[in-house]
């Protein structure tokens, strides 16, 4: 009997046959896992485009209804933005 070849031969066959019995029994490193994974990596890349394409729209119409506004206040004339009325300083033919 070798000693060397004995204490070399069971932890290897062990830590073989132990790693071999937990991959086929939970399917670690599998290559279907890996086929499966990869699926599942694509499926929320694509729902995370559509989310971000989807958020990037809602900012641009809500930058375009605050553009429009702003238009619409800034189209009014300078004397109505204090609130007062401009009196014209020339007299119509009504005013004598």
């Amino acid at each position: 009997m070798d000693i060397f070849g004995q204490t070399l031969f069971w932890p290897v066959f062990f830590s073989q046959t132990t790693s071999f019995l937990f991959e086929y029994k939970y399917g670690w490193n599998t290559w279907q896992n890996r086929k499966e994974l990869q699926i599942l990596k694509e499926k929320l890349n694509k729902e995370d485009a559509e989310h971000y394409q989807k958020l990037k729209d809602d900012k641009r119409k809500i930058t375009f209804i605050k553009q429009k506004v702003v238009k619409k206040k800034s189209s009014t004339p300078a004397a109505n933005k204090t609130g007062e009325e401009k009196t014209p300083d020339y007299k119509t033919p009504d005013d004598k």
